[in-house]
């Protein structure tokens, strides 16, 4: 097998990653292992940062791509020096599946490959991947035995579904808290009273797009994920990337949306990525009314018929907010892995020391400021 190194101009390896990922032949095919999505993500947080370089690599036999292995190097330099570098999946953040591009026949002799290939050119370099789940490729891989692999926990994921959905919301439903079926009560009686309407589609618009950014602002304020214009920027070069995998819903209340929903869709799993509402709204307890319908609307969404399309799974993604535990969302949790070859123990203790002691300053200097604030 061939490694090479290449970038998001090879129009080979993407015509190859575009058609095994539209065949369904992958190991893991989730929207978040498009080659849009990760070449977006690149294209908004990788290209142009001094700290990272490109890892994509790509594993050939003859003339067949076998797989492909989306990483990116990350770099601490002190003054001209490279004081440590590991490597990490590109998605870092926002991605909550990562994964070899590979279908399963090749999966654990891609691993085998990668090591050997990135101990060779980076042989200062450790692995950090987050989000590691049970059944990921990467607890199956040949790791040498000499390497030291630490786990820590991760973060929580929830998903619903939608199968059971008429159960849930039954009024003796043990799964659902009671405060869904409070609020989800509250929601039949606006709609009625206030004439709300709601509307759901697949695609997207610059006007569809305008009022999520701007909602979410106003919902989340400093904490919005649009905060920060390049968050801004990725989210609208996927929208000219990929926009076919949207889906909108919206909360209309007479000509303005109240409340908006964006999810990103790959086969019958819908992943729930962005929402945003006005805060004069909240008291008609318009998010609950956006999920229920799109719960109610989602089995039917490829049928003419009424008839159901397939299992549909609503993945609402990473997130401890109370309402996913309360809708007895199933839960999983991830775990972050750090692979660390013998050749960079000492370098890998001394970054960890280096940053444990930049978070004690960081907080010694956040409690210094408060002291101040308060005399």
């Amino acid at each position: 097998m061939k490694i090479e190194r290449t970038d998001f101009h090879d129009e080979r390896l993407k015509r190859w990653w575009r058609e095994i990922y539209a065949s369904g032949r992958l190991s893991r095919a989730t929207f978040f292992q498009r080659w849009e999505w990760i070449a977006a993500w690149w294209e908004s947080f990788g290209e142009g940062n001094p700290q990272r370089e490109l890892c994509l690599l790509t594993g050939t036999e003859g003339d067949d791509i076998l797989f492909a292995a989306p990483f990116f190097i990350q770099r601490r330099r002190i003054g001209t020096s490279v004081a440590w570098e590991h490597i990490h999946w590109i998605g870092e953040g926002l991605t909550p599946y990562f994964e070899l591009i590979s279908p399963d026949q090749y999966i654990n002799k891609a691993w085998e490959a990668v090591f050997a290939f990135c101990r060779s050119v980076f042989p200062h370099a450790w692995y950090q991947f987050n989000e590691v789940r049970t059944g990921d490729s990467i607890e199956s891989a040949e790791i040498p035995k000499e390497w030291r692999v630490e786990t820590n926990p991760g973060s929580v994921f929830r998903s619903l579904r939608l199968a059971c959905w008429k159960h849930c919301r039954a009024a003796d439903a043990s799964c659902v808290h009671p405060s869904i079926r409070r609020a989800l009560r509250h929601w039949e009686e606006h709609r009625i009273s206030h004439r709300l309407g709601i509307r759901v589609f697949q695609g997207t618009t610059d006007k569809a797009l305008s009022t999520l950014i701007s909602l979410n602002r106003q919902r989340f304020r400093e904490r919005s994920f649009f905060s920060e214009q390049r968050n801004v920027d990725f989210l609208l070069l996927l929208a000219r990337l990929c926009g076919d995998a949207f889906v909108h819903s919206e909360v209309w209340f007479g000509d303005h949306v109240i409340h908006t929903i964006l999810l990103f869709r790959s086969g019958n799993t819908f992943s729930y990525f962005l929402s945003g509402m006005d805060p004069a709204a909240s008291f008609l307890t318009p998010g609950f009314g956006n999920l229920s319908y799109l719960w109610d609307c989602l089995p039917y969404w490829d049928s003419a018929n009424g008839e159901r399309s397939g299992e549909i799974v609503l993945d609402l993604l990473r997130g401890t907010e109370r309402y996913k535990r309360d809708l007895g969302a199933e839960e999983t949790r991830s775990r972050h892995w750090h692979i660390v070859p013998p050749s960079v123990s000492l370098r890998y203790c001394s970054a960890r020391s280096y940053r444990g002691f930049r978070n004690v300053v960081r907080r010694l200097t956040r409690f210094n400021l408060a002291q101040y604030a308060e005399e």
